[in-house]
């Protein structure tokens, strides 16, 4: 009785605690598994890398199932004598596939690493969060060749909504990379959880490409005020012409009326004026789109302002639309509400 009550505690425990790992990495092991038994034994053979904008799942996802299903087609495969390109082998092949464009370009370049078969991934989408998979498996040489040797059955895989996005840069209106910026419009973009940034370059491992540029212009303009200033400094110079010629140069009243104009100097009653325009735009690479905001701000500081004090200014406002714009772009790709950011326009 304690025995099978032992038994049924571990059975419990199992399906209660098994990880998603685990599960997978089953379902992985039986379409491996039938697949194999399909196949001529003492075969070798290559899985094609899995079609990112085909089967509408991250980067990341892609690359991860193609190492377990190529793990589980190597342990699978041992029995019946069948090889599995060594996997180093075969991310130097998936380097090389980003200069091509098709299946029939990766089957040639297999084929010289030694490969007779292409495991190729059938993927469909099930909801947002699983997909199906299966595995077939066809021939690239010799009397098989463009032979569908074996397909599997379907089984389920849960795909969590986890994408990596790529800075492409942030450049002025030179053209010149400015990296002190990257960093404002990566926040915006990795607002929302399922998005994180990626170092790498690699088309196996990035979903959503994203730059920016900005162009800027400083004006000077006046105002009332200054308006006011000068038409005053106007009015009170004449008046004292007018008294210099009725006393000569030396009339006490004209030097009352010159001090009293000052030099007529209203640039401190003017402004300065700063008007910026960001311009970003994010590849989507899973939905084969570009999708591109741009917005703009005006700024007015007082109109002697310095060269420090410009700078300050324009390098704030520069970070604060970078990273509204990073916040659009990201919500828009999620197909999420882009209403705040849009308010942000304003």
């Amino acid at each position: 009785m304690i025995y099978r009550n032992v038994i049924l505690a571990v059975l419990c425990f199992t399906v209660l605690f098994l990880s998603p790992s685990i599960i997978y990495a089953s379902g992985l092991n039986t379409i491996s598994a039938q697949l194999i038994k399909k196949l001529p034994e003492g075969s070798s053979i290559a899985l094609l890398p899995i079609n990112q904008k085909e089967s509408k799942i991250p980067a990341n996802v892609a690359n991860s199932l193609s190492s377990r299903i190529t793990n589980s087609l190597a342990n699978k495969g041992s029995a019946n004598n069948i090889k599995v390109i060594d996997r180093e082998n075969l991310k130097n092949l998936m380097r090389e596939q980003e200069e091509f464009l098709g299946v029939d370009d990766f089957s040639k370049l297999v084929e010289k690493a030694g490969a007779d078969i292409l495991v190729s991934v059938q993927l469909s989408r099930i909801n947002k969060e699983s997909i199906r998979i299966s595995l077939r498996g066809t021939g690239i040489k010799g009397d098989i060749a463009g032979k569908v040797l074996g397909a599997t059955s379907e089984i389920s895989y849960d795909v969590p909504e986890r994408y990596s996005a790529l800075i492409s840069g942030v450049f002025n209106n030179k053209g010149k990379r400015k990296t002190a910026y990257e960093d404002s419009l990566s926040s915006g973009i990795t607002k929302f959880e399922e998005i994180s940034l990626t170092q790498s370059k690699s088309i196996y491992a990035v979903d959503f490409y994203v730059k920016a540029n900005y162009t800027f212009k400083f004006s000077q303009q006046k105002t009332k005020e200054s308006r006011e200033n000068e038409q005053g400094a106007k009015i009170m110079g004449s008046f004292s012409k007018m008294m210099g010629s009725m006393g000569g140069k030396a009339n006490p009243m004209a030097e009352m009326m010159k001090s009293a104009t000052g030099d007529g100097d209203s640039k401190h009653l003017e402004k300065t004026v700063l008007n910026l325009s960001v311009n970003s735009e994010l590849v989507d690479k899973i939905n084969d789109r570009i999708l591109k905001d741009t917005r703009d701000t005006v700024i007015n500081l007082p109109g002697d302002s310095d060269r420090d004090a410009k700078s300050i200014a324009l390098k704030s406002a520069i970070r604060e639309l970078m990273k509204e714009s990073g916040s659009f772009l990201a919500a828009k790709a999620l197909g999420k509400s882009t209403e705040s950011s849009e308010k942000d326009l304003d």
